[in-house]
């Protein structure tokens, strides 16, 4: 029964920090457009983007190994659709923060960068 509480902890502890993580890249994806510094932004931008995927994905899968039978599979899957959601809304006010012109690419570097933002909200 110990191990048990401890796994069902360590999975509610991964989805909801997944989903704080979420949270947060929608805050500074936001941010983005009404501060001028914005390349720190995008850089917090990007590890949150990854933890969510991450912690969310290893919280349902830890979820569907040791839980499957007592919540239908769909119990699980709001969680993870809900943190995608979430990045993904970040990934399109960023694209209308670029759209309307207020993040501009200076150099190559920033343009690799944001290849690599849309690569993990894609994730």
């Amino acid at each position: 029964m110990f191990v048990s509480a401890t796994v069902v902890s360590a999975i509610q502890t991964l989805v909801c920090f997944g989903l704080a993580c979420a949270i947060l890249a929608l805050i500074l994806a936001i941010l983005i457009i009404f501060l001028k510094k914005w390349m720190y932004i995008l850089a917090a931008f990007m590890i949150l983007s990854i933890l969510s995927g991450v912690c969310t994905l290893v919280g349902v899968s830890l979820f569907h190994a040791h839980y499957s039978h007592l919540c239908p599979v769909s119990c699980s899957w709001v969680f993870a659709l809900l943190g995608s959601f979430l990045v993904m809304s970040s990934a399109v006010v960023m694209g209308c923060a670029f759209k309307r012109g207020e993040i501009q690419f200076g150099d190559e570097r920033i343009r690799l960068q944001m290849n690599f933002v849309v690569f993990s909200c894609v994730c």
